[in-house]
């Protein structure tokens, strides 16, 4: 086998380990679990008490949710370790997403229903 080869072959093998890291997902099991702990009754408390209860989009107060803006920090799921401040917004039933939303994606929303009422 020729030597140059290697480096490209090592590139391969991490740039796939990486796509296998990044694909895992946490378990539906788990995720549930984690929503009918304690614990995260606590966190739920803490966001509404840190962001309001009312929508960050449209500024309603019926049928809020708990919205996660990223479930994992360096590939690693944060169930359990979620900063409210940093890690949850609220959003009603309505705005509440079925994939994921940033933060700026949540601005970006609250500024169209704003203008558009979209």
């Amino acid at each position: 086998m020729d030597k140059s080869f290697i480096p490209i072959l090592l590139v391969f093998f991490v740039l796939y380990g990486l796509q296998e890291l990044l694909r895992t997902r946490v378990s539906k099991k788990d995720m549930w679990e984690h929503y009918r702990s304690p614990l995260w009754e606590q966190k739920r408390e803490e966001a509404f008490r840190i962001h309001g209860r009312k929508c960050a989009v449209c500024d309603t107060e019926e049928h809020l949710q708990v919205h996660h803006l990223h479930y994992r920090k360096w590939f690693v799921p944060i169930f359990g370790r979620e900063n409210p401040k940093k890690d949850l917004a609220i959003l009603c039933e309505k705005h509440h997403p079925k994939g994921r939303y940033s933060r700026v994606e949540i601005l970006v929303r609250r500024l169209f229903y704003k203008l558009f009422r979209v």
